[in-house]
């Protein structure tokens, strides 16, 4: 039953406990995974958690998270390894106002501070601007270089 009911919701969750589904021990699993020291793991934890404003859901089942804050915790347990590479499809679909602004700064402070390749799709091309060292649009199929990278 269990199952049935994550796949119906469609949450990104890896781990259960006691038959509730919880964010952090899904972060938790992404750092066992890779070894990471556990030493390391709070304040990864927390600086991500803190940084897209999730304090509040520290704790709370996943099945009771809005889209929006799906989306947030899905970032958390991408950025928490510190991937060489990120691919993004609309990283802030389903995103609040509020919060698009902090998403965006998690990711530029993932790019500067830990060399963190990001790839991601968007329509908002104010938004590619922003986040982009090189923007390219699909024009007939085709990527199309709009600005940036040594070819500029």
């Amino acid at each position: 039953m269990l199952g049935k009911e994550v796949r119906e919701r469609k949450r990104p969750v890896s781990e259960s406990t006691g038959g509730r589904l919880f964010f952090c021990p899904c972060v938790c699993v992404r750092l066992r995974a890779r070894r990471v020291a556990r030493r390391l793991w709070a304040s990864r934890i927390t600086g991500l958690i803190r940084d897209l404003d999730l304090e509040h859901l520290f704790d709370r089942p996943a099945h009771g998270l809005s889209a929006g804050e799906a989306q947030r915790v899905a970032l958390v347990r991408a950025l928490v390894i510190r991937p060489k590479a990120l691919l993004l499809d609309e990283p802030t679909a389903n995103v609040d106002s509020a919060k698009i602004s902090r998403i965006e700064t998690v990711l530029l402070d993932a790019r500067e501070r830990c060399g963190t390749t990001i790839v991601f799709s968007t329509h908002n091309h104010a938004q590619a601007e922003r986040l982009s060292d090189q923007v390219f649009r699909l024009s007939g199929g085709r990527p199309e270089r709009v600005h940036g990278g040594p070819w500029s």
